[in-house]
């Protein structure tokens, strides 16, 4: 056998060897909900504000450890951190002054029209049965009290 001719026979099977490629986890709104509660709320958050870049390497593995205990899928540390990545580098566009208010309007005008047609679809309250009493009637029994009244108090003093 010469130099040239060094031929290497494996004898393995290329099926099992060959990776497949692994199922992970879409980003759904829980899974972003778990992981800014964990990394914002949890004893994690010092480490990743630390100088050391070795304790946010350990931070971010944390994390997804933690984060795949809570929501019950697998997720790698570099999800994870595209996704930090992610919500820091596209922050959400300031409005302008005018875009805030028409927003605030907006809710306003759609809180009124909520409550409006829930208050035409109210049912009307009953009204009061009239107690067969007139505002007349009542004047004339006050009058006829104070009358009684006053007759009362001039026998008393024409007595003395």
């Amino acid at each position: 056998m010469n130099d040239d001719e060094v031929t290497l026979e494996l004898d393995f099977d290329h099926d099992a060897l060959a990776k497949t490629p692994k199922c992970t986890p879409l980003w759904d709104d829980d899974g972003v909900a778990a992981l800014f509660r964990l990394r914002y709320k949890f004893q994690l958050s010092a480490r990743f504000y630390s100088k050391n870049n070795a304790n946010k390497k350990t931070a971010y593995v944390m994390l997804a450890a933690e984060l795949s205990v809570a929501t019950e899928k697998e997720y790698s540390v570099a999800q994870v951190q595209d996704k930090s990545q992610e919500k820091k580098t596209n922050p959400s566009k300031s409005k302008s002054h005018s875009e805030a208010l028409e927003a605030v309007f907006m809710v306003i005008k759609d809180g009124l029209i909520h409550l409006g047609s829930s208050l035409s679809a109210a049912p009307n309250p009953q009204p009061t049965p009239p107690t067969g009493a007139t505002l007349d009637d009542v004047l004339q029994a006050i009058q006829s009290q104070t009358i009684a009244q006053l007759v009362a108090h001039l026998n008393a003093q024409k007595e003395k």
